[in-house]
């Protein structure tokens, strides 16, 4: 289940059509430099940082980062050792015991972040319209 929900909800992020808007729409990324190695998850921060007010957009964003952290360590991208520390930081950030190892639990726990966290930006994006 998490690899595919990394598939949907991260590595399906526009980075182009999100770099040229940023480009075009605010002069402190006119000479493209910021966001040449920017993708992904901090390009959709960067936008959303433009686009909402009143939230900490680097902490409401933080359950992609557990999402994609939790991807790597599901496709055994790690040694060993290296994948129980990630695996471990993982839980401590979805607010579960360091030593949860029940994948139907850390699954649970990173849909129910996910949903807080895009309902969160949701209404932000609603509020910041209105204005």
């Amino acid at each position: 289940m998490i690899i595919p929900l990394n598939e949907l909800l991260v590595e399906s992020i526009n980075n182009k059509d999100i770099r040229n808007y940023l480009i075009q729409n605010f002069s402190e990324y006119a000479d493209k430099k910021e966001l040449k190695n920017m993708k992904g998850i901090k390009l959709l921060q960067t936008w959303l940082e433009h686009h909402t007010d009143n939230i900490d957009v680097s902490c409401e964003i933080a359950p992609l980062f557990v999402l994609y952290d939790l991807r790597l360590v599901s496709a055994h991208l790690y040694p060993d050792d290296d994948k129980e520390k990630k695996l471990s930081y993982c839980c401590e950030r979805l607010g579960l015991s360091e030593k949860e190892r029940n994948y139907r639990i850390i699954a649970e726990a990173i849909v129910q972040k996910l949903e807080k966290m895009y309902e969160k930006l949701a209404n932000a994006l609603i509020e910041r319209r209105n204005q």
